[in-house]
């Protein structure tokens, strides 16, 4: 499960990288910025939500150890949120490195991409511990779910829905600009965005305490 978010940038960039002839920044740069670094956003996005949202079940018997700890609810949504993180972001590193060698990204656009990036990996792994905690599935067998079907359903609309709003405000920018002509500040935008992502992740946060502590309440002593 942890190498999740790492293939699936992966996969969405490789026919990019395949391409007879990548488009460059030489025209048309924040236009090919977008259109480039958007695959790669989404592919590392769904990759923080899936193992987020699997990390709570994958403790399986394990988490009854848990009972003899002081762990607290915090202490634990915290820890999963950060792993789901640190692992996404070497997917985004990857996506980083590829936009620049292969598609001539300027550091500008690299910046922003990175910014965008670590923002919606916050959220999406923020929300992917939350419905996760409400849907664990520690059963161990052959094929484990780690999350129920139900479970995994949810969240992936709700993590689809949360990308959209984050992201909103610089597809609105970017409609503005090349279908109507209208330029606005791009800081705006994505200022804007990042702040939406900041709320959306606390907002999850703070959603994934009570069921994580219903579980940990419900481990023997």
């Amino acid at each position: 499960m942890a190498v999740i978010p790492i293939i699936i940038p992966v996969m969405i960039g490789f026919p990019l990288a395949l391409s007879p002839t990548p488009p460059t920044n030489a025209s048309g740069g924040g236009l090919v910025s977008a259109v480039l670094g958007g695959p790669f956003l989404f592919g590392v996005g769904l990759g923080a939500l899936i193992l987020a949202m699997t990390s709570l079940g994958q403790e399986g018997k394990s988490l009854w150890n848990l009972g003899a700890l002081p762990v607290t609810a915090s202490m634990l949504v915290r820890a999963k949120i950060l792993f789901s993180v640190l692992v996404s972001t070497i997917g985004l590193g990857l996506g980083a490195v590829v936009s620049v060698l292969l598609f001539g990204f300027s550091y500008y656009s690299l910046a922003t991409f990175a910014l965008l990036g670590i923002t919606l990996i916050i959220v999406e792994a923020s929300l992917g511990v939350a419905v996760g905690s409400r849907f664990p599935d520690f059963s161990e067998g052959p094929r484990p779910k780690f999350v129920t079907i139900t479970g995994s359903i949810i969240g992936t609309i709700i993590g689809l829905l949360a990308m959209g709003i984050m992201l909103m405000p610089l597809g609105l920018l970017l409609t503005l600009r090349f279908l109507y002509g209208i330029t606005l500040p791009l800081s705006f935008a994505l200022s804007a965005s990042v702040g939406l992502g900041i709320v959306l992740a606390w907002a999850s946060y703070k959603s994934a305490l009570p069921p994580v502590q219903n579980i940990l309440n419900e481990l023997p002593a």
